[in-house]
């Protein structure tokens, strides 16, 4: 048996690549760039939520556990059910009068998961929804209609917050 073998040495010789072959090939790597930037921001948004998002739950819950307990209108009874702390499903606090008025209250609920705060009052008003965002690297809470409230020193924001929460359920007593 005799095995024959060829070598054939050609050279191809490509026409230049063509200018539309070019600007397409830079779009797709300039698109392939800001997928994988964006996905590095979301993933880091993410990374500074699950770290912010239960940090500034824990202050607003303090704060509106502190208002309910503090609350000083004459014939109003208070009640608060939960302590706040990370992952904590929800706090409750109802008021009623001796003097007028059908008991309320409100469920203010964290979603660790969602990154949101969702406001149930028993009797008055509409459910409220609130979200954690990262904004300039930090940790806020945004309403509906985009209105900021965040973490800063003077508790200026969460104090605004507490007081939008709560104020509807106590202000129905004066």
């Amino acid at each position: 048996m005799l095995r024959l073998r060829f070598v054939v040495d050609c050279e191809v010789t490509m026409a230049n690549k063509p200018d539309w072959m070019r600007s397409l090939e830079e779009k797709q790597a300039q698109n392939k760039l800001m997928l994988e930037s964006a996905a590095q921001n979301e993933a880091s948004a993410r990374r500074i939520l699950s770290i912010g998002a239960p940090q500034l739950w824990n202050r607003l819950a303090s704060y509106l556990v502190n208002a309910a307990h503090n609350c000083q209108l004459e014939g109003v009874q208070i009640f608060v059910d939960g302590e706040p702390k990370r992952n904590y499903v929800d706090i409750q606090i109802n008021a009623s009068s001796t003097y007028r008025g059908r008991p309320d209250g409100i469920q203010v609920r964290f979603d660790a998961e969602g990154y949101r705060i969702l406001c149930i009052p028993h009797l008055h008003g509409s459910t409220e929804s609130f979200i954690f965002q990262v904004d300039s690297g930090r940790v806020v809470i945004r309403d509906e209609k985009g209105e900021l409230f965040k973490d800063d020193e003077e508790a200026s924001s969460i104090e605004r917050l507490s007081r939008r929460i709560l104020e509807p359920i106590f202000a129905r007593y004066v």
